[in-house]
């Protein structure tokens, strides 16, 4: 089974039982919210910096919003 550690959005947990998979999470207090949210945006952000094409970065760009709106 592979592993993510990871800030997850819009009902995976629930996607991923539904397909008949096992998904084991949990809910993060503020302060460890606030960390993983810090994590996220620099992983989004270099994902926005390697991008190549508009297409992809305004993608990456839309990431990074809703990072910061969380």
């Amino acid at each position: 089974m592979e592993t993510f550690n990871k800030l997850v959005r819009d009902k995976i947990p629930e996607m991923i039982e539904d397909n008949g998979e096992n998904c084991k999470y949990k809910i993060l207090d503020e302060d460890q919210y606030a960390d993983q949210l810090k994590i996220k945006l620099k992983e989004e952000v270099k994902e926005y910096l390697e991008t190549t094409n508009d297409s992809n970065a305004v993608e990456e760009l839309a990431d990074i919003l809703e990072v910061i709106h969380s």
